[in-house]
């Protein structure tokens, strides 16, 4: 950085403020930078957005614990309905692998 370049941290680039004044200033840019972060990581995810994630931690699981079982295709929705009963009541991956595969063990046609 040059010399002259300007520095907000830097207390010289503000001689006019008094060090209760600057240190007042630096909290405040501090604690708005924190801010944007917190907004930016609680931000919502939209509730299509959110769908097409449950959808992919369902195909995983089902691929992971039922690759090879045969099912009737009329059934697959049932397969993600139990899947998404399953994300509703705060399962991680492998309870929600449990559930679709003692699902389909219900509906299984091998």
């Amino acid at each position: 950085m040059s010399k002259d370049a300007f520095d907000p941290f830097n207390p010289n680039s503000f001689p006019h403020l008094t060090p209760e004044a600057y240190k007042s200033m630096i909290d405040g840019i501090i604690f708005h930078e924190n801010l944007h972060k917190e907004y930016n990581m609680a931000k919502q995810v939209s509730a299509k957005k959110q769908e097409k994630i449950d959808d992919a931690r369902i195909e995983k699981q089902y691929g992971l614990r039922c690759g090879g079982i045969q099912i009737d295709i009329m059934d697959i929705s049932k397969v993600f309905r139990e899947g998404q009963k399953a994300i509703d009541n705060g399962a991680d991956d492998a309870t929600l692998g449990q559930a679709i595969f003692d699902f389909v063990q219900t509906i299984r046609k091998n």
